[in-house]
């Protein structure tokens, strides 16, 4: 196969990449949470962040098994996180009215993240913005309980804290624009080896 042939299959199988998804994806690189008791269930903040998008907001933990009472295992105790309210959204730059933010699912019934879901909001226009979000899924809930000291044995939950991150995956016209930078080198010592 000759040089030429080798940097057009490169630039078509880059282009197919490119514009594979017209669908804009983001990888959320972290993820911060908080769930702390009131008498009826917990109440959860929570912000994820990407250098391209991020987004904030509060909702609740249905705890009814332990926030408002002592709990004689502390384990395993979280449950889904119902969302309330998200604050603006930023996405490349631009805010959005937080109030018009849907997802699929960000949560699963144990409290933790998704791995994938999509998302959209409203533009100025009321058109729906379409996203996809790529979740780090390593983070765990980190519940503090203390110990209740009217029931010996028991426990009290006081907060619970879930962090998860991951690194930023590079967007497909940098790999392109890497892959080119390759091929030109592979080129120049192959022009080089050759004596041309």
């Amino acid at each position: 196969m000759t040089y030429r042939r080798v940097i057009v299959l490169f630039f078509v199988l880059c282009g197919s990449f490119a514009f594979a998804d017209s669908m804009p994806a983001y990888q959320i690189t972290q993820i911060s949470m908080q769930m702390f008791p009131n008498t009826i269930r917990d109440n959860v903040t929570f912000q994820f962040s990407d250098p391209n998008i991020s987004f904030s907001g509060y909702g609740g933990m249905g705890c009814f098994d332990f926030c408002p009472g002592p709990v004689a295992d502390p384990s395993g105790i979280t449950s889904q996180v119902f969302i309330s309210n998200f604050s603006p959204v930023t996405i490349e730059g631009k805010t959005y009215d937080g109030t018009t933010l849907a997802f699929d699912s960000l949560f699963d019934t144990t409290g933790n993240v998704f791995a994938s879901t999509l998302g959209s909001v409203a533009s100025d226009t009321n058109e729906r913005v379409q996203f996809k979000l790529i979740l780090p899924t390593k983070g765990k809930w980190t519940l503090n309980l203390i110990p209740d000291p009217d029931n010996p044995g028991m426990w009290l939950f006081t907060k619970g804290t879930l962090s998860a991150s991951a690194a930023a995956v590079p967007e497909p016209s940098t790999l392109a624009l890497l892959g080119t930078g390759i091929v030109a080198i592979v080129g120049a010592v192959r022009r080089r080896r050759n004596g041309a």
